[in-house]
């Protein structure tokens, strides 16, 4: 079934998209279907073909040569990646993002990881203890990316032994 909603989709998107830009029916199918893949670990696969759309659009007005995609930046697809995020969130919620799988939580520890590095604060013992009290506020990791300042603080005082 999820195989004839991406056929369907990419039939009627895809060359819309395509034809409006210097990608090829093929870039634009390739894209989505490695795009899709990678984003059903974090979506559902609605919401995995949205985030990937959107992507694509975004992208090819940053790259309207498919052949230059290579040279995107990580900070260009970071700033792409959530615009879409956030975009999609805004129009349909959070219903769309998957709870937090073994993917999206070793995501956050590798991220927390890195953010920590040179701080002197142990990542090892700091970000399980972030994670695991942002997953009692924020059901989703896209809930969790409207933190405020204050939870933020909240949760950076009891997981450094302040609490």
């Amino acid at each position: 079934m999820k195989k004839l909603l991406f056929i369907a989709v990419s039939m009627v998107l895809v060359p819309t998209i395509g034809s409006a830009q210097k990608w090829s029916k093929s870039d634009s199918e390739i894209f989505i279907e490695s795009c899709v893949g990678e984003a059903q670990n974090y979506f559902t696969p609605e919401g995995a073909l949205q985030y990937c759309s959107c992507t694509m659009e975004k992208i090819m007005v940053l790259y309207p040569d498919a052949a230059y995609v290579d040279e995107m930046t990580d900070e260009e697809m970071n700033t792409v990646a959530e615009e879409c995020i956030l975009q999609i969130g805004e129009t349909t919620g959070d219903d769309i993002f998957l709870k937090w799988t073994d993917e999206t939580k070793a995501a956050f520890i590798e991220g927390c990881s890195g953010e920590l590095l040179g701080s002197g604060i142990d990542p090892s013992v700091y970000c399980p203890c972030a994670l695991e009290e942002i997953m009692k506020v924020y059901t989703t990791p896209f809930a969790a990316m409207s933190m405020s300042e204050e939870v933020l603080f909240e949760i950076a005082a009891k997981c450094l032994g302040g609490e």
